[in-house]
């Protein structure tokens, strides 16, 4: 025997939640619809939704239109699942996604008036449509394609466009290769052969052994006298630096920038296809954000990066317009930071002579993270070689003035001096590797509030300009210590982490802090500060090298810290805040005022505001298990 839609409606969420007068009341309101298998029901971006759908019996098809024939975040729906709430609710009642029958389909459908009605008598009949969105906007794919922007591209938005684009799509998938014992004369035929600057070379098992291109076969053939009859393996480089085809152009160029090299191998679904080049990558685009990066090397002076750097607000927003992921938006930025930060040490040196011995200028905070944003400030250190009793005084006096002459014209260009003096033009800062050494452990001995602090800066440092390896022995000797100490540490830095709590109050409504000017929001550094002292807490429980969040969280994931799904939360939760910074700074900047992290809460659509606060909850659940495992504190 069926139910009666009456039945029906009572065994089906959210409308089991509603009292049984509601339950009669819908039963005469509801009005059923068929379709035929294949019929569209609603169209994406075109559809006016006017009603809540309920499907009684067959299947549909919910998906994102992305291009022609094309299909994004794909799901089915059956017997007893809603679709349209959130069209109607969020989204000015337009069909966020297409839908479509995949069999023959009988669907109720609630007119919207009534649907808007009984959300704002039950708050959990609305919270069961809102929080269910929440979620999905915690997950990659689901976010990307629903911040995916409309329109056609003009202007500097058109030149990037290329970027935007896979790697599989950049390049036609045909590999030049040989043996490791194929002869040098050979492989170089081959390649004149193929048009094909590079050969790779493969190993037994048919993987990559290594690759030789063509200036690799002039430097060695021509300069080095190598013989032609020698083996190609004796010449080869590996490994072979990679990439997957589902890549953007823009992290295959941002990899490249930090590999030093001009090509990629590029695989695609486990197997290698071909070579991409930084050539292909750029394709003459002369407006690209990349160029722009390599031009920052040629500026001879403070006026030319402060200009550089003032063209920021209209390449982010140009990115942020073509849906490019926040992390790569901020990796950008950090590039460009990096750049400009790279090229005053090296004119700083060029004015103060050759260092008296080897150093090495660290960047610390958001930017040894790579994660900053455009409302920025210095964090940075000198780490220098020791040298003997008879030369400290004036290796001391040569990088002291090496610090104020970087960190003054960092200033000058747009880079605010740090107001906790955390930089290289403080004494504290600016020191040689044994007794940063000393610092080091005894931060770690002595673990008190100030100690970990400064210790956790030093923990997300990377080195911008010179020699890496100090940092790396400053690191080792932080190991050696840590694996002595009693452990103390990673509790005080979890305490310090919980001080930082999420806007959302007991209700689970988002608390909005508000100015002397009048303007209410949320600061979203501090929230996603939260985040990123998760992702070290665990890292140095693992003691894990990596500084960047995103990266720690995927290392935390292959420890077995975290699940594949709490991966994606934090990961998804985190870059949709950078998101909204980075796009609330630009809007600052191009109106000529000074960036800040104060998201107004009258700026943000309602999609936002519902994202905002599922992350909030997200926040919590994470901040509760720091608790726990490190702090020794039961709740917060």
């Amino acid at each position: 025997m069926s139910l009666t839609f009456s039945d029906f409606l009572r065994n089906t969420s959210p409308f089991d939640l509603l009292p049984e007068e509601e339950i009669e009341f819908l039963t005469g309101i509801f009005f059923r619809r068929e379709y035929a298998a294949g019929a569209l029901i609603y169209q994406q971006d075109m559809s006016l939704l006017q009603e809540l759908s309920v499907i009684r019996s067959g299947r549909v098809e919910k998906y994102f239109q992305v291009g022609e024939g094309r299909k994004d975040y794909a799901e089915c729906f059956g017997p007893g699942e809603t679709f349209g709430a959130i069209s109607i609710l969020l989204n000015n009642q337009r069909a966020i996604r297409s839908v479509r029958a995949l069999e023959p389909t009988i669907i109720y459908q609630l007119p919207e008036i009534y649907f808007q009605e009984l959300c704002r008598k039950y708050e959990q009949f609305y919270a069961f449509f809102t929080q269910e969105f929440g979620k999905r906007m915690l997950t990659g794919g689901y976010a990307a394609a629903m911040m995916r922007p409309s329109g056609t591209a003009t202007g500097f938005q058109q030149a990037d466009l290329s970027f935007t684009r896979r790697i599989g799509d950049t390049f036609t998938p045909n590999l030049n290769a040989c043996l490791p014992d194929t002869p040098i004369r050979e492989a170089a035929r081959s390649m004149t052969l193929h048009r094909r600057p590079y050969v790779v070379v493969m190993g037994a098992d048919r993987e990559p052994a290594g690759i030789v291109t063509d200036a690799d076969l002039r430097t060695e053939v021509i300069v080095n006298n190598a013989s032609r009859e020698a083996p190609i393996s004796t010449i080869m480089r590996s490994p072979v630096p990679e990439i997957d085809a589902d890549a953007v152009a823009y992290e295959g160029i941002l990899q490249m920038f930090r590999l030093k090299t001009d090509l990629l191998a590029v695989r695609q679904a486990g197997r290698l296809t071909g070579i991409v080049t930084l050539d292909q990558l750029l394709n003459d685009q002369s407006k690209s954000p990349f160029l722009f990066i390599q031009a920052i090397s040629f500026e001879y002076n403070a006026d030319g990066l402060k200009a550089r750097w003032r063209e920021m607000p209209a390449i982010i927003d140009s990115l942020i317009a073509r849906g490019m992921r926040p992390e790569i938006v901020s990796q950008i930025v950090s590039s460009v930071a990096d750049a400009i930060a790279q090229n005053v040490v090296r004119r700083a040196v060029k004015t103060l002579g050759t260092p008296p011995a080897a150093f090495a200028f660290v960047a610390l905070g958001s930017e040894g993270r790579k994660e900053q944003t455009l409302s920025t400030d210095q964090d940075n250190a000198l780490i220098y070689a020791d040298v003997p009793e008879s030369r400290q005084e004036e290796v001391q006096t040569y990088f002291s003035c090496l610090g104020e002459t970087i960190c003054d014209e960092l200033d000058e260009i747009g880079f605010a001096y740090c107001e906790g003096e955390l930089m290289a033009r403080n004494p504290r800062w600016n020191q040689p590797l044994a007794r940063w050494q000393g610092i080091f452990r005894r931060w770690l001995r002595e673990p008190v509030m100030e100690h970990v602090m400064m210790a956790s800066a030093i923990f997300d440092g990377r080195v911008i300009y010179g020699e890496a390896e100090l940092l790396d022995q400053l690191r080792i000797t932080a190991w050696d210590e840590w694996r002595e100490s009693s452990g103390g540490f990673l509790g005080q830095l979890a305490r310090i982490s919980l001080n930082n709590r999420t806007p959302l109050s007991l209700f689970g409504q988002i608390q909005v802090t508000e100015t002397g000017d009048g303007r209410k929001g949320i600061n979203a550094k501090r929230v996603m500060s939260i985040i990123s002292d998760f992702a070290r807490i665990y890292a140095l429980h693992y003691r894990l090298p990596a500084t960047n969040t995103e990266e720690r969280l995927r290392n935390i994931l292959e420890k077995g810290g975290l699940t594949a799904e709490e991966f994606h939360e934090l990961h998804q939760s985190f870059f949709f805040l950078m998101r909204l910074r980075l796009t609330h700074q630009t809007r600052q900047l191009v109106a000529g005022e000074k960036p800040d992290n104060f998201l107004l809460m009258s700026s943000l659509s309602k999609i936002e505001r519902v994202t905002i606060r599922e992350i909030f909850r997200v926040i919590e659940a994470y901040q509760k298990r720091i608790s726990v495992v490190f702090a020794g504190v039961m709740s917060i």
